[in-house]
């Protein structure tokens, strides 16, 4: 059996956390921790540790019903459900991408979706809208969650030292030179983020293609090749389709890392998130303030070119100018 186990309070609806389900045996469920809201910690981290299920197990592990577990061998007072028919409003957070918008429920299922696979995975959209995030999310309900997440961005890194930052350094390479190990390397096992894609060199952008079709890389100035076991996930916030047209991004490569492609939207194209996002995000630094109907709506009304970013950083203005306690109103608001 796989897929999301979902944690909720008994006495209402409200999700309050949720775990990746990836394999049981009836009587022992391998979850990995995911996400819990609003600060949460019930004592729900279980990894290998056996469930209460009653009698009727089976009638138990049906998708949708609700059961019983021990937490660390004390009954817990929380009720889960294996993720089907689970309601709606428990899954406007689900995996911790907020948002109750056509959009991101589509976003939501191919994370799902791209974390049952190892093929790779592109993400696009527009700075600080998030790809990252996504990027994490995927990783951490996929079954390498227990292994390295490691995050490169790509603009960063400059073209001479990319492959020696990426696949490592053989000892006695350059003068002084001492061994070290590539990224791809350390993420083996886990995931491997490469943020910024569009961004990289032809030149650099041969070499992945290659490292990706053989499955292995060298390091800079040595004779023998590394099996690579790090799951890819690309991103950029460039139009790649122009750039394949301006022969600046090749078109094979983009063929190899397009197996799964995850478009994330502007926050002005998901207006009605934004207060969700908002409140969300007030909640997690713990600021003790809320949102005045006023304040949301000018928080609505605003494009938000630098997306989600930019927003979190005009809530930080306002938790300062409305004194860190009450209610934010419009005149607290700052955007720039």
């Amino acid at each position: 059996m796989s897929g999301i186990l979902y944690l909720f309070s008994r006495d209402s609806e409200e999700i309050v956390a949720f775990h990746n389900l990836f394999s049981s045996d009836y009587s022992i469920f391998v979850c990995s921790d995911l996400h819990q809201l609003e600060g949460i910690n019930d004592g729900t981290f279980f990894v290998g540790k056996s469930l209460a299920f009653g009698k009727d197990r089976d009638e138990f592990l049906k998708a949708g019903k609700p059961f019983l577990f021990g937490g660390f061998g004390a009954p817990s007072s929380r009720t889960c459900i294996i993720g089907e028919n689970v309601p709606k409003k428990c899954l406007d957070g689900r995996l911790g991408i907020v948002g109750t918008s056509k959009i991101m429920e589509t976003i939501r299922r191919k994370v799902e979706l791209a974390a049952t696979t190892n093929l790779p995975v592109l993400i696009l959209g527009e700075s600080g809208s998030g790809k990252s995030f996504i990027a994490e999310r995927i990783h951490e309900i996929s079954p390498r969650c227990g292994m390295p997440f490691f995050g490169v961005n790509m603009a960063s890194v400059i073209d001479s030292a990319c492959e020696s930052e990426l696949f490592g350094v053989e000892a006695g390479t350059f003068t002084e030179v001492r061994e070290r190990e590539g990224i791809f390397s350390a993420a083996s096992g886990g995931t491997l983020f490469l943020d910024e894609i569009g961004d990289v060199s032809l030149r650099m952008q041969g070499t992945l293609l290659d490292v990706i079709e053989r499955g292995e890389f060298r390091r800079v100035g040595s004779t023998e090749s590394t099996k690579s076991d790090a799951r890819l996930i690309f991103a950029t916030n460039a139009d790649l389709k122009s750039k394949i047209a301006a022969k600046e991004f090749r078109l094979d490569l983009f063929y190899r890392i397009a197996n799964i492609v995850i478009e994330v939207p502007p926050l002005r194209e998901r207006r009605e998130d934004i207060q969700m996002l908002a409140e969300v995000y007030l909640r997690s630094v713990g600021s003790g303030v809320s949102l005045s109907p006023s304040a949301c709506d000018v928080l609505r009304e605003s494009d938000w070119p630098g997306n989600i970013r930019q927003m979190q950083n005009t809530l930080n203005r306002a938790i300062l100018n409305c004194g860190g306690t009450g209610e934010i109103l419009p005149q607290h608001i700052e955007i720039y």
